[in-house]
């Protein structure tokens, strides 16, 4: 049979167990986001270096036209064409926010 100092030393247990799941519950609901180190990824953002349409394209124009072709489906004429239907509508426009 239990004494009362059992029952004591249960309560205890219990009650530190129960604080021990209380904090950790806190714990989680406090854990911040961690915040972003880069918004860019450098590869993104050295696009207009090392891109297709800046490096690959004026390249294949101006030495090998056959290429182009196969590349895109298109002559160079056509391709400009093309570009200046679109050009307004899919240029980056920077807009204000207040």
């Amino acid at each position: 049979m239990e004494t009362d100092d059992d029952d004591d030393e249960i309560l205890v247990c219990t009650s530190l167990l129960m604080a021990g799941v209380c904090s950790a519950g806190v714990l989680m609901k406090t854990k911040k986001k961690s915040k972003h180190s880069v918004w860019v990824k450098p590869y993104i953002s050295e696009r207009h270096r090392h891109g297709a349409y800046s490096t690959l394209l004026p390249e294949l124009a101006l030495n090998d036209s056959c290429r182009y072709i196969q590349y895109l489906r298109m002559d160079v004429g056509t391709f400009e064409e093309l570009l200046a239907l679109v050009e307004s509508k899919i240029t980056k426009k920077t807009m204000k926010l207040w």
